[in-house]
């Protein structure tokens, strides 16, 4: 019998979709195979995605992070939260969670849940870097969506160019 052979981790070409996604959460192109391979790609990137997101937008995190390195979900401010009886198969899976907010697309009806903004949700779990503390009374209390809807209406403006170009994806 041979001896046992190590597994190999996939090799891979990171594509810009797929750097794009990981911005977004948005996969417009279906760039992954599967969730492990998002998974992947995020644990290749993730370490210079995350600083030039919080360079570009302060006191946010884009939305591999959240699928990925997020604690929880954020809180729900005026009831209770859609999920809180049930337990996601796989923590924070991306069918369930969109951005920490409860994927309500998946329910018939989505409900006028009102949830923390970024910067709250990041202060309490004290997740903020050291100049994001500095600049956020100033900076980052600005507006920040509070339902996944206005989430929603927030990506379709967003300019994901200049975080491309630094990570040296041509946008």
């Amino acid at each position: 019998m041979g001896r046992p052979r190590k597994r190999q981790a996939r090799a891979q070409k990171i594509t810009a979709d797929q750097v794009l996604t990981l911005l977004s959460g948005r996969d417009f192109f279906h760039s992954f195979t599967d969730d492990k391979h998002r998974r992947e790609v995020w644990d290749a990137m993730g370490v210079f995605i995350l600083p030039q997101w919080i360079k570009f937008f302060p006191c946010t995190r884009p939305a591999g992070w959240w699928e990925f390195e997020s604690k929880e979900p954020r809180r729900c401010l005026n009831g209770p939260h859609p999920y809180e009886s049930e337990r996601p198969p796989i923590k924070m899976r991306a069918n369930w969670f969109f951005c920490g907010f409860p994927n309500l697309r998946k329910s018939s009806e989505p409900g006028p849940e009102i949830y923390e903004r970024e910067i709250d949700y990041l202060q309490r779990l004290k997740l903020l870097t050291p100049e994001e503390k500095r600049i956020a009374k100033t900076l980052c209390d600005k507006d920040q969506p509070r339902t996944l809807q206005e989430h929603f209406e927030q990506i379709k403006h967003t300019d994901y160019g200049p975080i491309m170009k630094a990570l040296s994806f041509e946008p």
